[in-house]
């Protein structure tokens, strides 16, 4: 569907999915309401920017890919500044760049990152 959209359904889709999935999956009352999780509509969000770039205007379409770039980088730099703060206030210790490089690279890998 998202591959055939057109930038008005792939707007409507962008605004309507995060509710329309938490409708259709209601969480259960009771015990079997445990260990209940809520359906995460990022990868298809993602998917649907994706889309996005490819079909609106140059300057719309560039502006979205520089937020969703910077948004796959965030998790990373996150880190990467934690252990810049640690650095400048003192408190980094033997070995703590190999320590920020390893959870910047986690980071990105949880964010779904392969760089």
């Amino acid at each position: 569907m998202i591959g055939s959209a057109d930038v008005d359904t792939l707007r409507a889709l962008r605004v309507e999915l995060p509710s329309y999935l938490a409708a259709r999956r209601a969480k259960p009352e009771g015990l079997a309401g445990r260990g209940w999780t809520e359906a995460d509509p990022a990868p298809v969000l993602r998917a649907i920017d994706r889309a996005l770039v490819d079909r609106l205007p140059k300057d719309q379409s560039a502006a979205l890919r520089i937020r969703l770039d910077l948004d796959e980088a965030e998790p990373g730099l996150h880190e990467t500044v934690a252990g810049l703060r640690r650095q400048v206030d003192g408190s980094a210790g033997d070995g703590d760049g190999l320590r920020s490089a390893i959870a910047a690279r986690l980071a990105d890998q949880a964010a779904g990152l392969t760089v």
